[in-house]
């Protein structure tokens, strides 16, 4: 099963105990058949279930690479919370930089003790060193990574280079191996580092790709560049969210669009409410932008409530894009203006026509008995308008 994770760093403070914040963080497991997984694959993803093990604490800021392209991460420091099942570690240039930083999680068995306070993990990409006292609860102390000859000289004979003096640490991190790249080499005629990096930033392994293979197969038929297949990652598109919106009547829409409406949080509940708020047949564009504006069935009643019902859908959105709500309508029937159509009071509300205005051009002779008075006004300003008259 495919769950959604935004690839996301993060960060420890020893003034809160070493919380670790772990929004999409990933955790790299001993599990044979894939190698690794993240931390929502552990757990469940995190919009249907809470984290029950790592304390959320908050959001962290993702790993920058442009900052850490040219430096060297080979030797840094480490930061770590122990849970039941994993180490959660974060990677940092020094204890105090904020240059770069980078954190995963580990299983607990993935780790040799070599000998007091020295750890490693050996991977095809080279070997991680943790120097310092990891099975404890709470632990920091220095790292080193050591690229693996071979594989190095695998990607150089496979004319796979990129510009990323780290590229072996980034795919240490994400766990490739010779046959992952093996199989992209087979599946695509042209591969790079900077792909292999970004496929292992986002914790795309080998298992994962072929189930996004599967699902543009299935739900498009058609093969799914790698690009497509990060994207259908960053975005969270999984089988289950596309029978989902499938069932709210959608079964032809691109994966583009799928991952649209993915971004936005279209489901089939929102569609459905849409539905039952009078408005049936909408396209997925029409829907997507209702949601983009904040339109649902609070919004449409408030609406509704101000006077003003059987409106379609465009002119609701138009009416909450513009902020027309009650207390602009007082406004403007304390300043004298009843009745007025919704499309007069988005006009006036778009001009900045309100009841201090109103009450700015009475106290300077300009009384009106129309509001299109004063949208003149408005626009054309004072000056202007003493002018004309």
């Amino acid at each position: 099963m495919i769950h959604p994770t935004p690839f996301l760093s993060a960060f420890f403070t020893k003034t809160v105990g070493l919380a670790f914040f772990i929004l999409g963080i990933i955790c790299i497991t001993a599990n044979p058949a894939s190698n690794m997984t993240l931390f929502d694959d552990v757990y469940g993803p995190k919009d249907r279930q809470p984290f029950s093990e790592v304390e959320q604490v908050q959001a962290a800021a993702p790993v920058h690479l442009k900052k850490s392209r040219d430096r060297d991460m080979s030797k840094g420091y480490w930061i770590s919370h122990k849970t039941k099942m994993y180490y959660c570690i974060e990677f940092k240039e020094d204890l105090d930089s904020r240059s770069w930083n980078m954190s995963r999680c580990f299983e607990h068995a993935l780790f040799t003790k070599k000998q007091p306070d020295v750890y490693q993990l050996t991977r095809e990409a080279g070997t991680l060193t943790l120097n310092g006292k990891l099975e404890t609860p709470e632990s920091d102390g220095s790292y080193e990574f050591t690229e693996d000859a071979a594989f190095k000289n695998y990607l150089a004979d496979n004319a796979i280079i990129s510009q990323d003096e780290n590229l072996l640490f980034h795919l240490f991190m994400g766990d490739m191996t010779k046959d992952y790249v093996a199989y992209l080499k087979k599946t695509y005629t042209q591969l790079d580092g900077d792909r292999l990096l970004e496929l292992a930033i986002h914790g795309v392994t080998q298992r994962r790709f072929q189930e996004y293979v599967g699902l543009f197969e299935k739900y498009s038929n058609k093969m799914p560049s790698i690009q497509e297949v990060i994207e259908a990652r960053i975005h969270g598109l999984t089988s289950e969210y596309i029978e989902d919106i499938r069932s709210g009547g959608f079964t032809n829409l691109s994966m583009k669009k799928m991952m649209e409406a993915r971004i936005h949080g279209v489901n089939s509940a929102y569609i459905e409410s849409l539905n039952k708020a009078g408005f049936t047949n909408l396209s997925i564009d029409k829907i997507l932008e209702a949601k983009i504006h904040g339109i649902d069935p609070v919004s449409i009643k408030q609406i509704e409530s101000l006077g003003y019902t059987n409106l379609g859908l465009d002119k609701i959105i138009e009416v909450k894009i513009h902020g027309v709500n009650s207390t602009y309508i007082q406004e403007l029937k304390e300043a004298g203006f009843t009745n007025l159509t919704i499309n007069k009071l988005i006009e006036a509300k778009i001009h900045g026509v309100n009841a201090d205005f109103i009450a700015e051009a009475k106290n300077k002779g300009y009384t009106y008995e129309s509001i299109n008075n004063y949208i003149d006004l408005k626009i054309h300003g004072f000056d202007r308008k003493r002018n004309r008259d």
